[in-house]
């Protein structure tokens, strides 16, 4: 597993290994309904989209970032690879079964997930998977992080990128599973893993080899979700206009004893809100020897006009600005400001960024 995310995730992982524990050999065979035909195309097809994507050049280029990614990085990077024409024919079937509404659909899929799995470094036998999980409904719009782990794996294991079709909707995942591997089981012919909540199907893994597992036919999974949002991450579709956002700089902090924390959203076009960082915030100092004085952005931005650009510092809104493509003119940087008075009348502290 990812180094990076390891540690950042440290406190999680050691939180959720207190509730599990290893399940015996003597215990029982999990109870997992037929799968119809029509949801085993749908993971067949998610097996074969995932492959093919992990062999791309594409695929390659982004597995080399996710080996050295932070959570907030993953976040970002994982609905993008959901948006790869690779995955465009298991989207299409996903919600196809979502509108035919069939009484007879024995695995309704409400969400699709990303992530990393791989062994725990600091907890021996520890195995955790971390990955980034979209609402159906809504296809990038809610979603949540999640943190997996099992206990009681033997050596063996190949970690790396894993696809997950879920029954339940993001806000519903968190919660105990029984896990088991599956190989040509349950009509389906690939190897991955599938879990199992009140004796049904809860979800089917993709992308996972764990290996050669001694004496156990299944483990018990603890899974946490957290950060849920309702904005998208990856910015699809086509623009006439392009830009990065460069440098935040710090000029009047509102934390007079520590440092601000930190956060963007932005509206292209009047259009959907995205928000930057996609997970968590960025601690920033006007301290101009901190080197929290200055956030290198370097986020992305496709536009046709402008872009509406909105500062959050803690619980303070600051009045938003305007980017318009007219605003460049000639040259290639455009600086705005961040401000919110602080006068004495209104109660508030000066910030500016």
């Amino acid at each position: 597993m990812n180094q990076h995310i390891q540690q950042q995730l440290r406190e999680q992982l050691e939180t959720i290994q207190t509730k599990t524990q290893p399940v015996s050999a003597s215990s029982k065979q999990v109870t997992i309904n037929s799968i119809s035909e029509t949801e085993q195309a749908i993971i067949t097809e998610a097996d074969i989209a995932l492959k093919n994507w992990k062999a791309s050049e594409e695929g390659q280029a982004i597995q080399q970032q996710l080996s050295s990614c932070d959570v907030g990085q993953l976040k970002a990077l994982a609905p993008k690879i959901l948006h790869s024409h690779h995955f465009d024919k298991t989207i299409e079937l996903i919600q196809q079964q979502t509108a035919a509404k069939s009484l007879d659909v024995s695995f309704p899929i409400k969400s699709i997930a990303i992530g990393l799995f791989g062994e725990i470094d600091f907890i021996a036998g520890l195995v955790a998977s971390v990955g980034y999980a979209l609402d159906i409904a809504d296809f990038g719009q809610t979603a949540a992080v999640y943190v997996g782990v099992v206990e009681g794996l033997s050596e063996g294991l190949v970690g790396g990128v894993e696809l997950t079709l879920w029954r339940n909707e993001t806000s519903d995942l968190q919660g105990y599973y029984n896990c088991q591997e599956i190989s040509g089981g349950f009509g389906l012919d690939f190897d991955g893993v599938a879990y199992e909540q009140d004796e049904s199907l809860a979800g089917i893994s993709v992308g996972v080899d764990l290996g050669e597992q001694e004496g156990l036919d299944e483990w018990e999974y603890y899974m946490i979700t957290f950060a849920t949002d309702h904005y998208p991450v990856y910015q699809a579709g086509d623009a006439q206009h392009f830009l990065i956002l460069g440098d935040l700089v710090c000029v009047k902090m509102n934390d007079l004893t520590g440092h601000d924390e930190v956060s963007l959203t932005f509206r292209p076009d009047s259009g959907l809100t995205y928000r930057y960082p996609t997970w968590d915030s960025y601690s920033m100092s006007e301290d101009s020897g901190d080197s929290d004085h200055t956030w290198n952005l370097g986020r992305s931005i496709k536009y046709n006009s402008y872009i509406d650009i909105f500062l959050s510092v803690g619980a303070n809104d600051l009045p938003s600005v305007r980017v318009n493509y007219s605003d460049f003119g000639n040259n290639s940087t455009v600086t705005k400001t961040f401000y919110r008075d602080g006068s004495i009348s209104n109660g508030w502290n000066e910030i500016k960024y």
